[in-house]
């Protein structure tokens, strides 16, 4: 399941978010503190800086390449196609590569919007079904709490 930031205010040019973590992938404490570049070149979380790509044609690739993917509660999605793909690196700029992107998927034979990461080097993969839609804001921060490697 995605859990969206609960509450945001603009700090001067940077985004504040306190976010609610998911359970499956590396947590963030529920008061973490959230920054965002007004370029959205970066995004700060406690202090750990990771650098976004946005849009990155080759995120779209790789995601929608998977064709088929499993969401919770033992379902299944087919992916129509992607669009918002980002690169997402942590510590230093063009290192350790995760990638996300929102997709058109068919699931239980009807359309759905999925959130949909992975990371190429420790192998975390999540996909969560999105309500209504999703800023580039949330997906980065999508990608951050559920993918990005060690």
């Amino acid at each position: 399941m995605l859990h969206k930031p609960n509450r945001a205010s603009l700090v001067g040019l940077a985004l504040l978010c306190v976010a609610t973590a998911r359970a499956e992938a590396q947590d963030l404490p529920e008061n973490a503190i959230i920054e965002f570049s007004s370029a959205l070149d970066w995004v700060k979380v406690d202090g750990y800086m990771y650098y976004i790509s946005l849009p990155d044609d080759a995120a779209i690739k790789r995601i929608q390449s998977y064709g088929k993917i499993n969401l919770p509660n033992d379902r299944a999605g087919i992916i129509q196609s992607c669009s918002m793909g980002i690169d997402v690196t942590s510590g230093m700029a063009n290192s350790n590569h995760s990638y996300g992107a929102i997709c058109d998927a068919v699931t239980d034979g009807k359309p759905n919007l999925i959130a949909i990461c992975d990371d190429i080097h420790i192998g975390w993969f999540a996909a969560a079904e999105v309500s209504g839609s999703m800023s580039e804001r949330e997906l980065a921060l999508f990608v951050v709490k559920s993918c990005v490697g060690g």
